[in-house]
């Protein structure tokens, strides 16, 4: 018969009685016979099959014994562990100790976390000479002070673990060498108080940081809890009177103080060499990283020098390559899309660099040419005493004595900026074309600048020309004093030799001018359009300036005078500086003819 619970039992006495009497009131021949249970019943495994012959049931059923809860087995895994476990623990200390010999001491922390033995283990009081070897280990690094309430394992916690040693928050600051203590933000506003605000600083312990909140500025900090301490006991003793017992607890506070700060030094410089090992390592491994993703990119097809960036806003691309950890695939398929998004942009301001340094540098090499052309180019007429030697007497201080002996007239040549707005010089500029191959294209270029000088030179000969009256004459070069020639190449041949159209340019009174209006400035050929900035279908005839120049020079008895019989004017007395202070800036001053 399969178990039954106690409740199931009372059940079914309860529903068996009423059947019974239902059932013989209704047939009371026959022999009753008791319901089974309706309540389900848990299915448990069979008993097994006694071998001896079952008693015959009595009529009232007995209450049945409750089942019985299934014996655990015993778990092997469980057993193992607890074997192994206590062996660890009957080890001798003598073994581990030198096994800590071969352990740094954070190493010991991480391994009193595994567990609660390890933490038992680690954590006892005989454990000292384990950790004592641990820090062995570490040659440089001071020993846990003797003095200072403290022990190895939280003296290693301090200096390996950025936990504060208060209340186990995220500490990022290293520990206080002096005070002994690594806290974090909020403990260290609670529990550190300026060394200002105590009554007597050489009493208390003290160590110089940064004020929070003000970069550039520090001051010295003590615990709040010693300040305190310190204060009520100096209180005490100068309230009792005795002067002597004060000023042996001041030598010893003051020996305690000194004895610390003393303790404290070794201390000091190792966190300062560890934290600047640190550093060397981090770049180090920044530096790994760096030129593992610098590696991948050339291979890629990218050129290092699309690697730098220049400006602030995209300076993040750094730390996805200068970072300390490894490169795994994972992080290289994460970064690469925004690296070349950066690489992208960076190759594009490079050659848009590049472009504008070739055409700085077509642009230099070509204004240099033009202004060695320029200057290579021969006069257009010189001037000299006829003899060789200028007359001794000199009159006034502005006549032609004074410069007419190495007088030069300049070919007319467009200004700089003139030249670069032509279209043939856009062109050439603007073709873009490696350092290798611009010489040799200039070298074929040239024959075509020294056409369009010759031809701009043309068109404005041709333009003034068309501005002077129609009845306009050639002028007179003939002068006792004067010799004026004409260079054509490096001959040289007389002024007369000039086109009759080029040689009524050179009268005294053919005067030009670059904008419209009597109060232009006056312009004589070629002297004022030897670096000319205008245009020349921008120049005028100023009709002004020649009418008084005509008028005068009739006046003096020289109608049709040349520049050179301008110049021979001065020489012959104080004509010309009158003529020039009447016209004012009209005739072209002397000292402009200086070479």
């Amino acid at each position: 018969m399969a178990p039954q619970t106690r409740s199931a039992v009372l059940r079914m006495r309860a529903v068996g009685a009423t059947t019974r009497a239902a059932s013989t009131r209704a047939l009371p021949s026959q022999k009753v016979k008791a319901p089974k249970s309706q309540t389900p019943i848990q299915k448990r495994k069979a008993a097994p099959k006694l071998k001896s012959k079952p008693k015959p049931e009595p009529e009232s059923e007995p209450e049945p014994e409750p089942a019985r809860k299934r014996a655990r087995r015993p778990d092997a895994k469980r057993a193992r562990k607890e074997v192994e476990t206590l062996g660890l623990k009957n080890m001798p200390v003598e073994v581990l100790i030198e096994i800590a010999r071969y352990v740094v001491p954070v190493d010991l922390i991480m391994l009193s976390r595994v567990n609660k033995f390890f933490r038992e283990l680690f954590m006892d009081k005989r454990s000292a000479t384990i950790w004592r070897s641990a820090l062995q280990n570490l040659p440089e690094l001071p020993p846990c002070p003797t003095d200072a309430n403290l022990c190895e394992p939280q003296y290693v916690s301090m200096i390996f673990l950025n936990r504060c040693s208060l209340c186990g928050r995220y500490a990022p600051r290293e520990m206080d060498s002096v005070l002994l203590v690594r806290f974090c933000a909020r403990c260290r506003d609670r529990e550190l108080v300026d060394l200002k605000r105590v009554t007597d600083p050489s009493l208390v312990i003290s160590s110089k940081g940064l004020v929070p909140g003000e970069r550039n500025r520090s001051t010295f900090w003590c615990l709040y809890d010693e300040a305190r301490a310190v204060k009520i006991k100096l209180n005490e003793l100068t309230k009792a009177g005795d002067q002597e017992a004060l000023k042996k607890w001041k030598d010893e506070r003051q020996e305690i103080v000194e004895k610390r700060r003393r303790v404290a030094q070794p201390l000091s410089r190792w966190l300062k060499n560890r934290a600047r090992e640190r550093e060397e390592e981090l770049e180090r491994l920044k530096t790994t990283r760096a030129t593992e993703v610098a590696s991948r990119l050339i291979k890629l097809g990218w050129e290092r020098v699309d690697f730098m960036c220049f400006e602030d806003w995209r300076h993040n691309r750094q730390s996805m390559v200068h970072n300390p950890k490894p490169l795994t695939e994972k992080i290289w398929d994460d970064i690469l899309p925004h690296l070349l998004e950066h690489l992208e942009i960076n190759r594009n301001r490079r050659l848009e660099e590049e472009r504008a340094q070739r055409f700085s540098s077509r642009q230099n090499d070509l204004t240099s040419w033009i202004t060695q052309f320029k200057t290579r180019l021969p006069p257009f007429s010189r001037v000299s005493y006829i003899g060789g030697e200028a007359p001794s007497r000199s009159t006034d201080n502005r006549c032609a004595s004074q410069f007419v002996r190495s007088m030069v007239l300049y070919q007319a040549f467009p200004a700089m900026p003139q030249i670069r707005e032509w279209t043939q010089f856009k062109e050439f500029i603007n073709h873009d074309m490696p350092h290798e191959q611009f010489p040799a294209a200039f070298e074929e270029k040239k024959h075509l600048f020294e056409e369009l000088f010759a031809t701009w030179q043309r068109n404005l000969e041709e333009q003034l020309i068309q501005l002077l009256p129609n009845d306009t004459r050639p002028p007179d070069f003939t002068s006792a004093t004067f010799n004026m020639v004409a260079t054509f190449g490096e001959s040289v041949r007389p002024i007369s030799t000039l086109p009759e159209g080029v040689s009524k340019l050179l009268r005294a009174d053919a005067i030009f001018s670059t904008a419209p209006g009597d109060g232009a400035t006056p312009s004589f050929y070629p002297h004022h359009f030897h670096d000319f900035f205008g245009f020349t279908h921008d120049v005028y005839y100023h009709a002004k300036a020649s009418e008084i120049a005509k008028a005068l020079l009739g006046a003096l008895g020289f109608p049709d005078a040349s520049c050179g019989n301008a110049y021979e004017l001065g020489e012959t007395g104080s004509a010309l500086p009158r003529l020039n202070k009447n016209m004012g800036a009209y005739l072209p001053s002397t000292s402009d003819r200086i070479e």
